[in-house]
């Protein structure tokens, strides 16, 4: 793993060397003696590892183009073959930089749709040209600014970007409102920044000095391609392509796996132990003791030692609202809202301190669990009746019922439209025209149209923001270790979003029916289990949250929160109303963390 960033369509005159400099030293947890620059006529790029001692040769050079990036490709051999077979000479040692190097000189553009993997890149010439692409889930982060002097400063880091003083760190005020009513922005491409925005998820950027630099989406998830098969195949391919995924990801040494209690991540350590047996392996679980009710710690505890597994519990008791700044003085690049993210961070740094790789079991749920309704409905309108009977019988025999609890009534939640927060400065929200914002963001949505209701709501909700994946990055949890996440897989995506919903996707059948013999029955057999308690409620109950409400915020959020309206939040009982209520404080945290530069 590591950092980059590149300038590219502006002269490298003294003073332009001296701003891309600043830049460069900023990459997180660069060391001069490993970092790389170069310099062109219109162009540069920077290369950092996140570990020092490892070599990763970059910048990448072929035919006069220059390659830097955080890259990692599932199926390398495959890109050595297709490139072979368009006469493109590739050495059998040729590093996943060199390949996608040769792709882009073979292909152009069209390269980023025969790369698997998780990677963001940027590919640069002496004369200001410049391709730059972010994977198709936005596992890896990529930004970009535009310099006020011609051209575009590309990034996988916002605090390299923000060092660079054509640059600057002037707030971007829709941001910040997004953040203080939604957590985080609505708009894909934007951040708290003005002057950087987002590359999306499925994007690149292309074009060259004096030209338009184009950002254009090469890829999207596809919910329209449901197969109508219920062959007994599909248990061994689901092993098959999650062991694949691992196999890419886990390296030979072996690693780290943020192991729940539940299905999803104990399935992955169970294909790891058969992927990599010699390799050394290792789980790690967030769990309470007494905070909470919470089973995970016991049923984790009993995965592990079936897969004879090192297993260390994180215990979340003794945390207290935003230790991630209070005690870990963490500094992510960008404000996030994880009141209780403490035990998270903590989480982290104990693997870290063994491991360089962590795998978690995200998203197993939106790949493996849906709605049966859409399918049966379907079924029905279309008079497959045989397809209907055979899959109500499975949904029947599966649930101990005959109408999905989709079917049953509800009650109806939407109630009346809340209004904005009473702390919310009225000027800004009138500036922003916020309530509009608000009340168009508090519209239902439209009802997914896919007969896979949940995976298209889910993973097409992580398209759209672009961002989910970037609080795993090192640079966001402050741990020098990589997060890398199976499921996500674009194989086993691909192939989870063909699966009818019945009876593949009825409690996840397809995963339990693949895991049996693999780990106790159990956790095979065991129900999704929410959380029986909030743990952030439960700390807001100690006296050692009072502080919250003694809080004295700073001029930094004057203009956008009346601090006095506030409301007390220690003590206080109601999810929704904390959750909000903490909001202005988890913003302000965060600037008084974030060193302040001109803007």
């Amino acid at each position: 793993m590591s950092y980059f960033c590149v300038v590219a369509g502006t002269p490298m005159t003294e003073a332009a060397r001296a701003d891309f400099d600043l830049m460069a030293k900023a990459l997180p947890f660069a060391e001069e003696s490993s970092r790389v620059t170069w310099f062109g006529q219109r162009s540069a790029n920077a290369h950092a590892p996140l570990w020092p001692e490892i070599e990763l040769a970059q910048p990448a050079v072929y035919q006069g183009l220059h390659f830097v990036g955080d890259v990692r490709l599932d199926d390398p051999d495959q890109l050595r073959q297709a490139l072979r077979g368009a006469g493109v000479d590739v050495e059998a040692s040729c590093g996943d930089p060199h390949l996608i190097l040769r792709a882009y000189a073979r292909w152009g553009d069209e390269c980023v749709s025969r790369l698997l993997g998780d990677f963001s890149f940027a590919i640069c010439d002496g004369n200001g040209l410049l391709f730059c692409a972010r994977d198709p889930l936005g596992i890896k982060p990529l930004f970009r600014a535009p310099l006020r002097e011609g051209g575009w400063a590309v990034s996988n880091s916002i605090e390299a970007l923000r060092r660079h003083p054509q640059i600057g760190s002037a707030l971007d005020e829709y941001a910040l409102a997004d953040f203080l009513l939604f957590d985080m922005p609505c708009e894909p491409a934007r951040t708290i920044y003005s002057g950087i925005q987002r590359i999306p998820a499925g994007h690149f950027v292309t074009g060259r000095a004096g030209g338009e630099f184009r950002l254009r989406a090469y890829w999207q998830p596809r919910f329209d391609q449901v197969e109508n098969t219920l062959s007994i195949d599909h248990v061994e391919e689901i092993v098959r392509l999650l062991r694949q995924a691992i196999e890419a990801r886990l390296p030979s040494e072996g690693g780290a796996i943020l192991m729940s209690g539940g299905l999803d991540s104990t399935a992955l350590a169970a294909l790891a132990r058969e992927a990599r047996p010699a390799a050394s392996l290792e789980a790690f679980t967030v769990a309470y003791d007494h905070l909470v009710p919470d089973d995970e710690a016991r049923f984790a505890g009993i995965a592990a030692k079936h897969l004879d597994i090192p297993w260390s519990p994180c215990t979340g008791d003794d945390f207290a609202p935003f230790d991630q700044y209070r005690r870990f003085g963490v500094q992510p690049p960008e404000p996030l809202h994880e009141p209780d993210g403490g035990v998270y961070v903590a989480a982290y740094r104990e693997p870290a301190r063994r491991h360089r790789v962590l795998l978690t079991g995200y998203d197993g749920d939106a790949l493996l669990a849906d709605s049966p309704k859409p399918y049966l409905r379907h079924a029905m309108v279309h008079r497959r009746w045989l397809r209907a009977s055979v899959a109500t019988a499975h949904y029947a025999f599966l649930e101990r019922r005959i109408v999905p609890r989709s079917w049953r009534s509800q009650p109806d939640r939407l109630g009346s439209r809340r209004e904005l927060p009473e702390w919310l400065s009225p000027d800004f929200a009138a500036r922003l025209h916020l309530h509009q914002r608000w009340q168009d963001r508090a519209s239902p949505a439209a009802p997914p149209t896919s007969l896979r209701p949940y995976a298209e709501r889910s993973l097409g909700l992580l398209y759209r923001q672009s961002r989910f994946f970037e609080r795993f990055d090192p640079a966001v949890t402050g741990e020098r270790i990589e997060c890398r996440h199976p499921f996500m897989d674009l194989r086993v995506v691909r192939f989870c979003l063909t699966l009818p919903p019945v009876p593949w996707c009825v409690r996840k059948e397809l995963l339990r029916r693949a895991m049996r013999g693999r780990l106790p029955d159990s956790i095979v057999q065991r129900p999704k289990t929410p959380m029986q308690g909030a743990p952030l409620l439960a700390m807001l109950q100690q006296s050692r949250s009072a502080w919250i409400d003694q809080f004295d915020y700073n001029d930094r959020l004057a203009g956008y929160v009346l601090s006095d309206k506030i409301p007390r939040v220690h003590r206080e009982s109601n999810m929704d109303r904390a959750w909000s209520n903490l909001r202005p404080l988890s913003l302000q945290l965060w600037l008084n963390q974030t060193p302040a530069l001109n803007s």
